[in-house]
């Protein structure tokens, strides 16, 4: 199935990898390039991934319709709602799952992993999904709008992740003219975190901001 994608979106998703981030502005395409990422896994040969987000809402109204929409009918065996399971014809096994109580993500064995919006999620969450993977050797990549210099300001500053940075403005779907009247009515530092995946230091810090575009 061939999909429209920017030009970081492609380049995020055929990235080999293990770890990866995409760090983007909002409408940038983070989930939709995460989501086509996790379907070329679980297509690709037979495996058991997870699909995490902050909250199960965001599971329900975000990363399971994107799901519904990009993945093949022809290759869904069955989807349960009540589970938050997917399986597929080829055997692959699809978990979503919600971060708001990490201790949850216990137990899992993963050939990969998917966070989305990671930044908004505590560090734990990332610890206890590597360590579902280590066993498989497995892959995990987050996607997310920047916030702050927070744990994944950290993690992608380590050089550990392989790390692709999107501004809103290259969704090529976005109007300029929007991203410019942004600019002129938000805080400086607000605009550059979320149109311009800028890593911004708040409460007075100060940090080499190596985000910015």
């Amino acid at each position: 199935m061939k999909y429209n994608l920017s030009d970081k979106q492609r380049q995020f998703i055929i990235c080999r990898d293990r770890l990866s981030a995409f760090i983007g502005g909002v409408r940038s395409g983070k989930s939709f390039a995460g989501t086509v990422k996790s379907i070329r896994l679980a297509r690709k040969r037979k495996t058991t991934g997870a699909v995490v987000a902050p909250t199960y809402t965001m599971i329900r109204d975000v990363l399971i319709p994107l799901w519904q929409q990009l993945l093949p009918a022809k290759s869904v065996k069955n989807f349960s709602r009540s589970q938050h399971k997917l399986w597929l014809k080829n055997g692959s096994v699809v978990l979503f799952r919600s971060a708001d109580v990490p201790e949850r993500l216990y137990g899992l064995t993963l050939d990969w992993f998917h966070i989305d919006e990671s930044a908004t999620l505590p560090r734990k969450v990332w610890d206890v999904m590597l360590s579902r993977i280590i066993s498989t050797r497995g892959r995990g990549f987050i996607t997310t709008t920047p916030n702050g210099h927070n744990w994944v300001y950290e993690l992608v500053k380590s050089g550990e992740l392989s790390t692709i940075f999107a501004r809103t403005l290259d969704n090529p779907l976005i109007d300029p003219a929007e991203v410019e009247r942004a600019k002129k009515i938000l805080d400086p530092k607000f605009f550059r975190q979320q149109y311009e995946a800028s890593f911004e230091a708040y409460l007075g810090q100060v940090y080499d901001d190596f985000g910015k575009q």
